[in-house]
């Protein structure tokens, strides 16, 4: 049986997996703790040839000859996935095999990559042994030397080791790799992502001395009362010869210097400095072998934390303290590289993670590159380590049929374990063991569990589909609403620690409510935290047929079956930008909170476990109707971890103005992951003025006409013209001084462009009302002819076709002889109905009007149950930068609470938008059904005029795309609302919008 389709085959001559390290020749080589900087390292890394085998039968023959012809062959990037260079259809699955489910036989038709390349071989691998690494192929494969088979491997994002010392000779070699596309255990890799191939991670050589340690455990924990260090230092080798166990600071000072015995030695070290996500100290460890010249035969370090990860009870605890979990999970992806993702990316993704406040990765759903553990290591990031073994195309019910408990595939189950622990273990950023993702609960995951504590025992060890079963340590679950967890914090009868692995599903214009979350997790002990499903949104760049670039998703490749665009659910674009969803998770997760205690008194809240809020600087601006006229450097800052501490107000807050106290947190010194007054977090408490009714302007010089011209009623004074459609009852335009400030309105609007979240669930239920294409009839329309105004009336019933009226809309509009126009709109509900997107109407203004200023909150887009990352405050924006370029196109854009807005062109001149009370707006040149129905940004159709939205409410976003709709509270219902609005012909040339805003203020 061919090798890939043999069930008993786990590997042929791949070593034992191990902790992994590499020789140095020095001490100081070893201190840097850098593979490049060892001679006894070379990285195969670069260009290989390349041959593409459709199946087994157009394999070449002998390719592994030395002697073998590959001028004709294609090149290709090691590492890489060659599905990005061109062979084969990229294919995006969320759940489903893309095969039959018919363990263990994988389809006939199953392509080989075929990779060769020379390396020379330096003089000082002689008379030593010869290691040869891949850090991943996915997902089979097997490796000739010079001619030789030397051995295979399977597993697609765990390392593989062969010895090669007796295959190759000093100076130039041959190497040749035959990658399977799928093997027998390929049922265990079925994750959420791209199905990439090929050999995705780095290729090396590491030379050892006869005498070399085969592996090494250094276990750097504390005491029970978490002050001094303990130390156990383990190692194996087949040598009899003397080991010296060093340990140095991070100044390099000598910390420890002791013999070893062989097989354990225990150490105290008082006065250990301890590794947490906040504080991530590191040690370096440096073992080596004495010759019997008492030379050092082989040298290897590796960096070591001292932390211990406790559970009492209801309580997850890092050194003895209770940490919450503000994490993320994490997927090898890239839009360029696929799977075969650089150091600089990964690098790139922890310094975010860190600068957005997130202390936790689960790595999803594989063990990642060691270098990216290392990094966390580094840079502060607890992991949760998730085992390389997903079979979710079997879903959980079927156990006479899926993997989970048959007795063939229990040596994989095991395999993908061990290989994890053994590379792992000595990573102090490890705080949980996963045995994988989605796959149903069964006696293989019980042989997983007793593998791992043959050799690490005192992490927990998690698997959310175990749900509530004894063997594991935390109780786990995803998506589940807040109401659920808050009932599973208050459950006593299980009480151990409960943690939502995947939870808000960051899918386009998401996710909502997560402060509500985060209320229950800082207010019950027993929730322990949460990572977000994900961190970056999957895609390929690509170029369609008109030579434009753009994400593409499952299907987009024809690829069949697919899973869509359920790939682009991060926090991130897939080029690394953050979507607002990271933004509103960096507040809601701040170590930083303040609250409003009353006018005089706030407090600030340190959501920290380890750290003083002193390592922080305060800058508090005053704004007075968003424009800021004070500030003060808050001193004394000293707030330590989880606890809160009261301030008083150092400004003087009237009533006659609407107030904004803005609170900036930045780093007094520079982190590793940021400079000296990177901004931590922000906050902002508002003293709120409510203000009546607004009344314009009138002139005593100027009268106003009104025609009746057949189908249109005009109104005109001396500068502006005004017209209604009678037909429609709607505004057919209105120009001031021959300038157009409005071409068309304002209709009706109960729909938004579905999100993500709507179109999982809602959005059905919307498009069944029609009301996304409703329909209007004028019920009444009547006008009036005032001193200095003309009112004008007009009711319109909307509808759908075959649908009963769903709303009526009483507009009240009155045109002032000073050229502003109020409009009252009263909406009616006509019949109950599902909750509904939003209430509010639109119209279109000229599209060079396209730049926006408005005083609400801002600057990003913002919903009432997305909002605390953004601040009340006077903004501007190019109406182009505000449309948030969700690849799958959606709602977007809102601003919330705005007080005014003005749409102005190049020389300043516009409309200005002044509301009784506060509205939602949002602008784009686009038509909401054109959002609605396009599959890519390039798909959307640019109109010629600009399209306004004015709210009155909008439903919050949820998390339905995969999760709960939104709260009950964040749900827009047919409500009887009404809603007043000024509109004003604007030159900022003239007068700024600030001052004309209060101007109309002062006539109150």
């Amino acid at each position: 049986m061919e090798k890939h389709r043999d069930i008993k085959n786990l590997g042929i001559n791949r070593l034992e997996p191990h902790g992994m390290s590499v020789p140095f020749n020095d001490m100081k080589s070893a201190l840097a703790v850098s593979n490049s900087g060892s001679e006894f390292y070379k990285s195969l890394n670069g260009t290989w040839d390349f041959y593409f085998a459709e199946n087994k039968y157009d394999i070449p023959p002998m390719h592994y000859a030395i002697d073998f012809d590959a001028t004709d062959w294609d090149t290709i990037p090691v590492p890489s996935c060659w599905q990005m260079h061109g062979y084969e259809t990229p294919n995006y699955l969320n759940s489903y095999y893309p095969y039959p489910k018919e363990p263990p036989y994988v389809p006939d038709i199953n392509p080989i990559g075929i990779y060769r390349t020379e390396f020379s071989v330096p003089v000082h691998f002689k008379n030593r042994k010869t290691i040869l690494y891949f850090g991943a192929v996915n997902s089979a494969f097997t490796v000739y030397i010079n001619g030789n088979e030397v051995g295979y491997s399977q597993c697609s994002h765990m390392p593989s080791e062969f010895d090669i010392t007796d295959y190759i000779e000093i100076g130039l070699n041959l190497i040749s790799v035959e990658v399977y596309k799928w093997n027998a255990a390929s049922y265990l890799e079925d994750q959420d992502f791209f199905r990439h191939s090929g050999i995705t991670r780095d290729v090396y050589l590491y030379s050892e001395s006869i005498s070399s340690f085969d592996d090494i455990y250094v276990d750097a924990t504390l005491d029970d009362e978490y002050k001094e260090g303990v130390l156990t230092v383990s190692y194996t080798t087949s040598c009899t010869l003397p080991v010296t166990y060093m340990l140095f600071d991070q100044n390099g000072a000598v910390v420890l210097n002791e013999k070893l015995t062989a097989g354990k030695s225990v150490f105290t070290v008082p006065g250990v400095n301890h590794w947490t996500a906040e504080t991530p100290y590191l040690y370096t460890s440096v073992l080596y072998i004495s010759d019997e010249n008492g030379l050092a035969a082989d040298i290897r370090s590796m960096r070591t934390g001292f932390k211990k990860v406790d559970i009492k009870g209801h309580l997850f605890l890092i050194n003895g303290v209770p940490i919450k979990i503000k994490g993320v999970n994490h997927h090898d992806t890239h839009p360029t590289l696929g799977h075969a993702v650089s150091r600089k990316s990964m690098e790139d993704d922890v310094i975010s993670m860190k600068q957005h406040n997130i202390n936790a990765v689960r790595t999803s759903h594989y063990p990642p590159d060691e270098y990216f553990l290392t990094l966390c290591d580094i840079y502060g990031l607890y992991v949760i380590d998730e085992a390389d073994l997903e079979a979710h195309g079997f879903y959980y019910e079927d156990p006479l049929y899926d993997v989970s408990d048959q007795k063939d595939y229990e040596p994989h189950f095991i395999d993908r374990a061990k290989r994890m622990v053994l590379r792992d273990r000595n990573h102090a950023s490890i705080i949980m063991w996963s045995l994988g993702n989605e796959t149903r609960y069964g006696k293989n995951h019980l042989s997983m569990i007793a593998e791992i504590k043959k050799y690490e025992d005192k992490l927990p060890i998690h698997f959310e589909r175990a749900a509530k079963e004894k063997e594991v340590d935390v109780i786990s679950s995803m998506y589940t609403n807040v109401d659920d967890i808050i009932k599973e914090a208050k459950d006593k009868s299980d009480n151990r620690p409960y943690f939502l692995c995947e939870y808000a599903h960051s899918m386009g214009n998401a996710p909502g409510n997560l402060k509500e979350y985060w209320d229950a997790f800082y207010k019950y002990p027993k929730l322990m935290g949460a990572c977000v499903w994900e961190w970056v949104d999957h895609a390929t760049i690509t170029t369609d047929e008109n030579g434009v670039d753009y994400y593409a998703y499952g299907g987009d490749f024809n690829d069949v079956p697919n899973d869509g665009n359920f790939c682009m659910d991060g926090l991130n674009y897939p080029d690394r930008t953050p979507h607002t969803s990271l933004k509103q998770l960096k507040a809601v997760i701040s170590p930083v909170l303040v609250s409003k205690v009353d006018d005089q008194t706030f407090m600030i809240s340190n959501t920290n476990s380890f750290l003083s809020l002193d390592y922080l600087n305060c800058h508090m601006e005053l704004l007075e109707n968003g424009i800021m006229v004070d500030e003060h450097i808050l001193t004394n800052l000293s707030v330590k971890p989880g606890k809160s501490k009261k301030y008083q107000l150092p400004f003087t807050i009237d009533d006659d103005r609407e107030y904004c106290v803005n609170f900036y947190f930045t780093l007094k010194k520079a982190a590793i992951y940021a400079g000296r007054e990177f901004q931590v977090a922000s906050s902002q408490l508002i003293y709120e003025k409510i203000y009546e009714t607004i009344t314009p302007y009138t002139s005593n010089f100027q009268t106003l006409d009104v025609e009746e011209d057949g189908r249109y009623l005009l109104v005109s004074g001396d500068d502006f013209l005004l017209s209604f459609d009678r037909l429609t009852g709607y505004i057919s335009s209105w120009k001031h001084k021959g300038t157009s400030l409005i071409e068309k309105g304002f209709k009706g609007n109960f729909y938004r462009a579905g999100t993500d979240n709507d179109k999982s669930n809602q959005r059905k239920l919307w498009l069944e009302e029609r009301l996304n294409a409703l329909c209007s009839r004028v019920d009444a329309f009547s006008y009036e002819v005032m001193k200095d105004s003309v009112i004008v009336k007009v009711s319109n019933v909307y509808s759908g076709k075959v649908i009963k009226p769903i709303y009526r809309i009483d507009f009240m509009y009155e045109i002032f002889n000073s050229c502003e126009l109020s409009i009252q709109s009263h909406f009616v509900p006509l019949r109950e109905s599902t909750y509904i997107p939003r209430i509010g109407y639109n119209f279109s203004i000229p599209m060079e009007n396209a730049v926006m200023t408005w005083y609400g909150l801002g600057p990003d887009e913002n919903y009432v149950d997305k909002k605390e990352y953004a601040n009340l405050g006077i903004y501007e924006s190019a109406v182009d930068d505000m449309f948030e370029p969700y690849e799958y196109p959606q709602e977007t854009g809102n601003k919330m609470e705005v007080r005014f807005a003005s749409f102005k062109n190049e020389q300043e001149a516009g409309l200005m938008i002044i509301a009784d009370d506060k509205i939602n707006i949002s602008a784009y040149y686009y038509d909401i059904n054109n959002i609605d129905e396009a599959m890519h940004i390039k798909d959307l159709k640019r109109n010629d005029d600009l399209l306004i939205n004015i709210d009155y409410r909008q439903t919050g976003i949820g998390n339905n795309s995969c999760g709960a709709e939104p709260l009950d509270e964040y749900r827009l219902y047919p409500v009887d609302a009404t809603m007043k609005v000024l509109y004003v012909p604007f030159n900022g040339r003239e007068e700024s919008e600030q001052s004309l805003f209060e101007k109309y203020k002062e006539i109150l």
